[in-house]
């Protein structure tokens, strides 16, 4: 009697519930399949079959994928240093605007955190732009010195540029005079021509954005296929972008470096490819981050390169985990450790919410990288494809998550304004552009997690476009996260913009310049002008005086030094405001003995 033929899909049916069964009891612990359980036909489909089902192994790397996270902050914890970002200039001697009977024989500024001072970071001019040569520069917790040689007489300007311990440079300038009669010219008019070129922060900000991204997707990929898909990393597809990926990483570093070599000296373009100012740029902890993240890539490229010749006990290998996770560790503390996270209030739970920012995006987008390769080379209905994909929406959605949570973290610890004022800042405002990029490719992943939930998409099409979707919003979201690197929290602004207004001080109207307008030394400029002919007729005062107070916190009066540079117009170059705030400069204007005004204008100090 001739057998009856299946029905389709019996054999399958019962493939699929053998090799489940033989999941539960293998991860159980009691029970391992023998070889003649998995089919010979299967071999691959099974393995990953019992994977998908939660066995021991899973657990396993999972375990070490934690561990492997929690190492990643600890390292930021301990390397994190006692910094504010950034450097803010705290004293100067001489003193802003002082008058000297002598030419000093150096120049000493104090900031409120060691910096490296670089070639340059202090320069002397007098009021026609002629240079004092500088003997030699040295640096030592937070004070930086510079000898100078004998000068003559007449008024002065010093530029200073240095570099914090965030890696951005901060810079400024204040006068002096030596002897009598000395007439100082104005520091703001040499401000501007102590930074860097546009293009040269715009190349910088594009290196950064090109390595935070191959990082991204080289750490994210690879501990993605070592807990899921680890034939990945012995097949070409996979090796191919990883490759790719880590060449980005080393010559974005190379670029990198060079570019803050020009930017840290205010220079153009040009001084990126100066040897004199890479050295500069290597002792610093920028450059000590960048050149290590670069040597650890290397080490994985090493490891990659040997796993296809090897095959796959040689990615199971205990020596070869080891190397590669303590790799993945170093690189995620080079990152923490040259920014902002280093510095400010809250250092260690900065690195920690660095740290969970850096693994979460990692993972998300290491795991779209992948499907997005298994989309190519599979059709994402087979079933281990469709099972690793079930497996990643989950972790992908707590990866965004702990993205959101820990970016709320570092905005409450780097805001210390207003809302108004973080929100118009430029960092607030770069800020909240990427929350609504974010917000815009989480929408997109929703509907990826639905096209994985339904059974609408059968060959996996929609997904693989959604996905890729995806990858470009979150490259847009490095991209500005790369901006955000580069600006100044509002709390922590070395350099806020100046202040410039008028008021009436019942007969004169004053015109008011503070620049900067920030914590630490400042000029002020005050010009008193006649009621209705303002900007026509300078008032003919005898004396001016001025002080501070800042009525919320308690501090003041504190006494403006004023020093006359014309009829009407005084300047105070030795102003040291101590703390950020609402101040009240209140103005005393005396004309001949006993006839006196005063007024008082409220001042937003940051």
């Amino acid at each position: 009697m001739p057998r009856r033929p299946k029905p389709a899909g019996a054999r399958s049916a019962r493939s699929d519930h053998e090799s489940r069964e033989l999941g539960k009891i293998s991860c159980a612990g009691s029970v391992k399949p023998s070889s003649a359980d998995l089919r010979p036909r299967e071999p691959i489909r099974a393995r990953e079959r019992l994977i998908a089902d939660g066995c021991v192994a899973v657990r396993a790397r999972s375990f070490t994928a934690a561990v492997a996270f929690v190492l990643i902050a600890a390292s930021g914890v301990l390397w994190a240093s006692p910094a504010w970002a950034h450097a803010q200039l705290v004293t100067t001697d001489p003193s802003p605007g002082a008058q000297l009977a002598d030419a000093p024989t150096a120049i000493r500024l104090t900031f409120s955190e060691p910096v490296q001072a670089p070639a340059g970071a202090i320069r002397v001019l007098d009021s026609q732009r002629r240079e004092v040569k500088v003997s030699s520069i040295r640096s030592s917790d937070g004070v930086v010195t510079a000898i100078l040689p004998t000068f003559g007489p007449g008024g002065y300007v010093v530029t200073w540029r240095v570099v914090s311990a965030d890696s951005h440079p901060v810079g400024g300038a204040f006068t002096f005079g030596v002897g009598d009669g000395a007439v100082l010219p104005s520091a703001s008019q040499f401000i501007a021509d102590s930074g860097a070129s546009r293009t040269v922060g715009v190349a910088l900000g594009a290196a950064r954005a090109v390595q935070f991204a191959s990082l991204l997707v080289l750490v994210g990929a690879i501990v993605i296929a070592r807990m899921r898909w680890r034939d990945g990393l012995v097949e070409l597809p996979l090796r191919r972008v990883l490759f790719v990926a880590a060449a980005l990483v080393v010559l974005s570093a190379i670029a990198g470096i060079g570019l803050q070599a020009a930017n840290q000296r205010g220079g153009a373009i040009g001084d990126a490819i100066r040897p004199s100012a890479w050295r500069e740029v290597i002792d610093t902890r920028f450059g000590q981050a960048w050149l290590v993240r670069g040597a650890l890539v290397m080490v994985l490229v090493v490891l990659l390169a040997f796993a296809r010749r090897a095959g796959p006990r040689y990615v199971t290998s205990p020596i070869v985990n080891g190397l590669a996770a303590a790799a993945v560790i170093g690189i995620g503390a080079t990152v923490i450790n040259s920014g902002h996270a280093a510095t400010g209030r809250w250092r260690a739970v900065a690195a920690v919410a660095d740290a969970v920012h850096l693994a979460s995006a990692a993972v998300w987008v290491g795991g779209l990288v992948i499907i997005v390769i298994r989309a190519r080379h599979e059709r994402l209905r087979d079933e281990p494809a469709r099972s690793f994909v079930k497996w990643f929406s989950q972790l992908a959605l707590f990866s965004v998550a702990l993205l959101a949570l820990s970016g709320i973290v570092q905005g409450l610890r780097q805001s210390g304004t207003s809302v108004g004022d973080f929100v118009l800042s430029p960092y607030g405002r770069i800020l909240l552009v990427k929350v609504a990029v974010v917000i815009a490719v989480v929408g997109v992943a929703r509907q990826s997690r639905r096209m994985v939930r339904g059974a609408a998409d059968a060959n996996g099409g929609g997904l693989a476009h959604a996905v890729r979707y995806e990858l470009a919003g979150i490259a847009l979201v490095v991209a500005i996260t790369a901006g955000l690197v580069d600006a100044t929290p509002p709390r922590l602004s070395a350099s806020s913009g100046p202040i410039e207004t008028q008021e009436t001080v019942v007969k004169y109207v004053v015109e008011i310049g503070v620049d900067p307008a920030r914590v630490g030394a400042t000029e002020m400029h005050l010009t008193l002008y006649e009621v209705g002919s303002f900007s026509t007729v300078q008032a003919r005062v005898d004396e001016v005086r001025a002080e501070l107070r800042e009525p919320q916190k308690g501090v003041g009066p504190l006494a403006v030094n004023l020093l006359r540079a014309g009829p009407a117009h005084f300047i105070s170059n030795g102003l040291i405001i101590p703390i950020q705030g609402k101040w009240d400069l209140t103005i005393f204007v005396r004309v001949g003995d006993f006839d006196e005004d005063r007024g008082t204008i409220s001042l937003n100090i940051r």
